[in-house]
C-alpha cells in the first residue's frame, strides 16, 4: 500500500520506508509511525482514508524516548522509562553507586553448590535494561551484556549485580544524548572507534568486542558483544573487533545514503588502540599465530584495500569504546560518558 506514495523499504532497515524522489521518510513500529518530510503534504490525509490517524505533530515522546527540540539541537532521554523500571525492580529504595558494574565484581557461572534463582524476573530485568542501553544509555551496555550471559542459569549473586545497575541508574536518571543540526554546506565526519577486552569473559574466556560510530561528533551507533570464537591473543581479539566495527560502518554509510545525507568527501576514520592489529590490516601476509584466523575476518582488510576508511591509532586512554568492554571505576566512567552525554 505504501508503494502508492512511492515509499519503499530501505536496504539498511526494512522498517524505514523512503521516497527517494521527494526525500520523505517513514519509520514504522507496529501502529506507531514517524513521518519526516521537507514540507507539508497530503500523506496524513491519504493514510486517514484507510485508517484512523492521530497526527501528533513534531514528536515529543516516541517508543518511551523523550525528545526535546531546542533551536538547532534535539536531545534524547528516557527519564520516565528508567523511573518506571526503577519502581518495578527497586521498590524498596536505592543506594548510590558510582558504576553499573564494579571492577571488583567477577560475573561467573553459578557454582553447582549455589541455589538457582528466579529466571523470569532476571530475564525481564535484563530485557528492560537492554532497551535503555541500546537507545539512550550506552553507559550501562557493558554491564547488561556481561550479565545477559547467565539468562538460563543464575545465582543470587547475578541478581544482586543486576540490582546494582538499577542502583546506579537511580542516581543518573537524567542523562541525555544531544544531537546538533548539521549546518548548511557543512560536511559531517564519520568516525568509528573499536576496542576489545581480551579473554575477559571468565566463564569461557571469550573476548568482548565493542564499537561506537560518531557523526558530526554525535554518537549514532554503538554495540558491545561477546566474540563468537576464543581469540588466542590480544591482537586477534582486536582484529575481530575492528572487523565488526567496519561492518557497522558499512551499515551506517548505507543508512546515511538512504536518508539522502551527503557523505563527507573525506574518508571515514576507523580508530583502534592496538598497534599490531593496525599493522596486520594493510599487510597481506599472514604468518605466525594469526594463520588460523577465520577468513571472514579478512573483510576488514578487503574494506581497507578498497579505501572504505582510513585506519588510525589512538591511545587507549582516549578510546571511548573502553566504556563497552570493561567494568570501570568512577573517574574513568565519568570521563568516557562525556563523549556521549552533554
Amino acid at each position: 500500500m505504501l508503494q502508492q506514495q512511492a515509499l519503499f523499504p530501505s536496504r539498511p532497515h526494512p522498517a524505514l520506508y523512503v521516497n527517494h524522489q521527494s526525500g520523505e521518510f517513514l519509520g514504522v513500529h507496529v501502529d506507531d509511525l514517524l513521518w519526516v518530510a521537507k514540507s507539508e503534504n497530503q500523506f496524513t490525509k491519504w493514510l486517514g482514508s484507510y485508517f484512523t490517524v492521530h497526527d501528533l505533530g513534531r514528536p515529543q515522546h516516541l517508543l518511551s524516548i523523550e525528545l526535546e527540540w531546542i533551536a538547532s539541537t534535539v536531545t534524547l532521554a528516557q527519564v520516565a522509562y528508567v523511573s518506571c523500571i526503577l519502581r518495578k525492580y527497586l521498590p524498596s529504595g536505592t543506594k548510590r553507586l558510582a558504576s553499573p558494574l564494579s571492577p571488583s565484581e567477577r560475573p561467573l557461572k553459578r557454582d553447582e553448590l549455589e541455589p538457582s534463582a528466579d529466571l523470569q524476573e532476571y530475564q525481564s530485568a535484563i530485557g528492560s535494561l537492554l532497551y535503555a542501553a541500546l537507545i539512550t544509555r550506552p553507559d550501562i551496555l557493558f554491564a547488561v551484556c556481561c550479565l545477559s550471559q547467565f539468562l538460563s542459569d543464575l545465582s543470587e549473586s547475578h541478581i544482586q549485580m543486576v540490582k546494582n545497575i538499577f542502583h546506579y541508574l537511580a542516581h543518573m536518571v537524567n542523562f541525555k544524548l544531544t544531537y546538533h543540526q548539521q549546518k548548511k554546506h557543512q560536511e559531517g565526519q564519520l568516525s568509528v572507534y573499536s576496542d576489545a577486552s581480551y579473554a575477559n569473559s571468565l566463564s569461557d574466556r571469550h573476548s568482548f568486542s565493542s564499537s561506537v560510530t560518531f557523526y558530526t561528533s554525535c554518537a549514532i551507533a554503538w554495540f558491545s558483544a561477546k566474540q563468537g570464537v576464543v581469540a588466542l591473543s590480544t591482537m586477534e581479539s582486536e582484529y575481530i573487533a575492528q572487523t565488526l566495527a567496519a561492518q557497522s560502518l558499512a551499515w551506517v554509510q548505507g543508512l546515511l545514503h538512504e536518508l539522502q545525507i551527503s557523505s563527507p568527501s573525506t574518508k571515514p576514520i576507523l580508530y583502534g588502540d592496538n598497534i599490531i592489529s593496525h599493522f596486520r590490516t594493510p599487510n597481506a601476509t599472514l604468518h605466525g599465530p594469526s594463520k588460523h584466523m577465520d577468513v571472514r575476518y579478512h573483510y576488514l582488510r578487503e574494506q581497507y584495500e578498497h579505501c572504505r576508511f582510513e585506519l588510525e591509532f589512538l591511545s587507549g586512554k582516549e578510546n571511548p569504546t573502553d566504556l563497552f568492554t570493561n567494568a570501570l571505576p568512577r573517574n574513568r566512567l565519568s570521563y568516557l560518558c562525556s563523549y556521549f552525554f552533554a
